[in-house]
């Protein structure tokens, strides 16, 4: 089973690239904020493979 993580790497690495653009954004925005010369050229890049940090195993609850 955790032998089998590459099966689950479509979800962290696009999740990835979501909060990357959501970083560009926010930047811009700061900068415009604060009356700064705002370059659209600004780019962010999600750095990938996500490293995997914990793997949780749900059992279902015992018979009393």
């Amino acid at each position: 089973m955790i032998g089998d993580l590459g099966s689950v790497t479509d979800h962290p690495a696009a999740t990835a690239d979501t909060l990357a653009d959501d970083l560009r954004s926010a930047h811009i925005r700061v900068r415009e904020a604060a009356g700064q010369r705002v370059r659209r050229q600004i780019t962010v890049t999600a750095q990938k493979p996500a490293d995997v940090l914990g793997v949780y195993v749900c059992l279902p609850a015992g018979s009393s």
